[in-house]
């Protein structure tokens, strides 16, 4: 978001960061910027980061929310009488008299630095990685059988959790550059072709065009390996092309998505390297007089199909491309228009109430306070879930058919059925496909200033 990055900015200019007052308090929304389903194959919890970006607290915090209560919570907000925007579940010592009390609902909760730019899950579950912009950072949180999250047995994340190990960078005149934005985690010995156990490797881009390379195996402190800073300027998430291995980056400064891959040289990886693979142009496209384009996340399609989905502000709208390996190109396949600042995309396979499933495109669109849900095989709109206050991340429960919203305005996450969008898909009589609303995780905080 251009409001939060000027913002961060500012507070970093004048040495505000170090904030020695008010602790977080524990089983609050504030300011949330990421969510994901544990575990993926069957979820059982909901991961929350929480970014503190008014700085009301020294820091922002991570927290696991069961899902195991919400159908019995959620029944008593109807029971009560309670709509969907009116139903607040809420776990703890201090529950208001329009709110549902939903014990069980919180599990665990560590504290890490303000502004969290995102968060990812190692390929066995068992680590959270979210890199931080107000230190320039990366914090590692332990995710423990239960799916508790440990820091060392401490509530404040310290040293041992954050950090990586430049020892090896420095000998190459190296350091790990700020501001990292986004991130993409994979198993070094499946990906990178190292022996097994050798834990995981990280990528982080950093808003100023620069991509890093870290390893991290088992029980050791991750290490900064190498560092490649002639990318394209304010890059954003990273995705993996399961085809080729190489990372695709988008930026918001050219029409074009740079594309770098990871070499390694040593059984032990203590040795690594990341390389230009050269940049992807999408064609058709009018980019208006400006003559880039802003992209801002690349999902590939996640049943193998050689297809990949492109969240774009400008213009804006969603892509399906092809990669054309031989001319280092996209083809455009389809695209759908979308909302006021597109930012986030995720992209499911659905059964929609009949044996065909359905493949579907679920973005949110911050600047209109909406949610946009595609079909991306034809591609066609389906729906606008409206009347978000700051709809970001986004995570899709396929078997409980629900939608959570991470709503960053108003620090809270929305549960949102689908069954309404499966039915219509699947030939219902109503022909309503917009989702419905179930209740929220929290209770609504929207500034004045954000709006």
């Amino acid at each position: 978001m251009p409001l939060a990055a000027l913002v961060l900015l500012s507070i970093s200019s004048a040495g505000c960061l170090d904030n020695p007052g008010i602790d977080p308090p524990a089983r609050e929304f504030n300011f949330p910027v990421a969510g994901r389903l544990w575990p993926a194959a069957a979820p059982t919890q909901l991961l929350v980061a929480n970014s503190n970006f008014d700085l009301r607290y020294n820091g922002g915090s991570l927290a696991m929310w069961s899902l195991g209560p919400l159908d019995d919570c959620l029944r008593a907000c109807r029971e009560a009488g309670l709509a969907g925007e009116d139903c607040y579940l809420r776990d703890g010592e201090q529950i208001g008299a329009d709110e549902v009390d939903c014990p069980g609902l919180f599990r665990s909760e560590v504290v890490i630095d303000s502004f969290a730019a995102d968060l990812a899950l190692s390929p066995d579950e068992r680590r959270v990685y979210i890199p931080v912009r107000s230190a320039s950072e990366l914090f590692y949180v332990d995710v423990a059988e239960d799916g508790t999250l440990d820091c060392a047995g401490r509530r404040v994340c310290g040293e041992a959790n954050r950090g990586v190990d430049e020892t090896a960078a420095r000998a190459l005149d190296l350091s790990l550059p700020v501001d990292p934005i986004g991130i993409y985690v994979g198993s070094a010995s499946a990906e990178l072709g190292l022996p097994e156990g050798s834990g995981d490797y990280v990528l982080l881009s950093h808003r100023e065009g620069a991509t890093s390379l870290i390893s991290a195996p088992p029980g050791a402190r991750p290490s900064l390996l190498d560092v490649r800073s002639d990318l394209t300027p304010n890059l954003a998430a990273i995705s993996r092309d399961p085809v080729s291995g190489l990372m695709w980056i988008p930026s918001a400064s050219r029409p074009v998505l740079d594309r770098i891959g990871v070499a390694v040289n040593s059984d032990s990886f203590d040795e690594g390297v990341v390389y230009d693979a050269g940049s992807l142009e999408l064609r058709g496209v009018d980019t208006g007089a400006t003559g880039f384009a802003d992209a801002r996340q690349v999902v590939f399609d996640p049943r193998g199909l050689r297809r990949a989905y492109i969240l774009s502000r400008r213009p804006r709208a969603l892509f399906v491309v092809a990669p054309d390996e031989g001319l280092d190109s996209l083809e455009l396949l389809g695209e759908v228009n979308l909302g006021a600042g597109p930012s986030r995309l995720t992209v499911v396979e659905l059964r929609a109430g009949t044996p065909e499933a359905r493949t579907l495109a679920f973005v949110s669109c911050f600047d209109s306070r909406d949610v946009y849900l595609i079909d991306v095989d034809v591609p066609r709109l389906i729906s606008v879930y409206r009347g978000v206050s700051g709809p970001f991340d986004l995570a899709v429960d396929p078997g409980k058919e629900r939608l959570f919203i991470t709503d960053f305005r108003a620090s809270v996450i929305r549960i949102v059925d689908l069954a309404p969008t499966l039915d219509c898909l699947a030939g219902s009589e109503s022909g309503e496909c917009t989702p419905v609303q179930l209740g929220m995780l929290g209770r609504p905080r929207a500034l004045e200033e954000l709006r």
